[in-house]
């Protein structure tokens, strides 16, 4: 599979998807947070935010409260998500609907808590570290059509993690 995936915003002609994938993007103190992938998992070794693949009668925004608490341990208040975009995701032999959901905290979760078979730490990224680091392909388009080009969107006037 190429590491090369083109992105929409509305589906293309021949678009024939075989999953849908949901992610939570979770801002806190104008920081990012970001789940590094374990070297087992494709793309082992990049960062993401909290996420996964839809399961059979799962809503798009049920996928996202289950796989961050699979992911982070933090359940989320399904009120305070808001859906903020669809990308119609290709591949060469794959196509794919990824949902985004957005959620600001307005304080540090007390922990997090990762599922170690499928990630190996996590940070609060901020938007220049966020241009940096080795992300998931198509990730950081997908962080820009959210939060727009330099991805200042998600910082809060004044706050900063130490």
């Amino acid at each position: 599979m190429s590491k090369t995936p083109q992105i929409f915003l509305k589906a293309p002609e021949d678009f024939m998807p075989t999953m849908h994938v949901a992610s939570c993007y979770i801002t806190c103190l104008g920081r990012l947070l970001l789940l590094k992938s374990a070297p087992h998992k494709p793309f082992g070794g990049s960062f993401s935010a909290p996420g996964g693949k839809m399961e059979p009668l799962e809503t798009p925004l049920s996928t996202v409260i289950r796989e961050t608490y699979e992911e982070t341990g933090l359940m989320l208040d399904p009120a305070q998500i808001k859906h903020r975009a669809t990308f119609y995701v290709r591949y060469p032999n794959l196509d794919f609907i990824y949902h985004v959901f957005v959620l600001r905290l307005s304080d540090l979760p007390a922990q997090i808590i990762l599922s170690s078979r499928e990630h190996v730490s996590y940070l609060w990224a901020s938007a220049k570290e966020v241009a940096s680091l080795p992300l998931m392909p198509a990730a950081y388009e997908c962080f820009q059509s959210v939060y727009g080009k330099d991805l200042q969107g998600f910082l809060e006037t004044n706050s900063e993690i130490n």
